[in-house]
């Protein structure tokens, strides 16, 4: 099946600056995150960076969500509360769409523990790597925690 979209989303620890990437996929009752999780420890590289994320935009769409009501990060770090699992937690989600390209969704989060979006940064239709290390670094200067 063709996507018309992939997102994914970028958590960054501000304590350690791991890394977390999160894909979403299509279910009958909406756009959920993957039961996969990637990490990326500290210290990497920009051209890590980008390779994890474009290896988490690869996998979007291809596993069913679990029914679990515990996020992939809460599982990972082994912490029940979203809020807290988040805490720390700096977010941006990066985004492809069919007609219009890739993006990075600038995220707030709010008193919940939930994220919601501050902007978008367009990347462009064709990816170049330069592009896609500034905009993730880019957008995590501007999310909030």
């Amino acid at each position: 099946m063709k996507y018309e979209y992939k997102i994914v989303d970028i958590f960054n620890d501000t304590l350690n600056n791991t890394c977390y990437f999160v894909p979403y996929s299509d279910t009958d009752y909406g756009i959920v995150q993957m039961d996969v999780i990637l990490e990326l420890k500290s210290p990497y590289s920009e051209q890590e960076l980008e390779e994890y994320a474009i290896k988490a935009l690869n996998l979007c769409h291809t596993a069913e969500p679990s029914q679990d009501s515990k996020t992939p990060l809460q599982k990972l770090l082994k912490i029940k509360s979203y809020k807290k699992s988040t805490e720390n937690m700096k977010c941006i989600s990066f985004i492809w769409r069919k007609k219009s390209g890739y993006f990075i969704g600038v995220m707030e989060r709010e008193k919940g523990g939930g994220y919601s979006l501050l902007e978008e940064i367009p990347l462009g239709k064709k990816l170049t790597t330069e592009v896609l290390s500034k905009g993730i670094e880019t957008g995590f200067e501007k999310a909030t925690v």
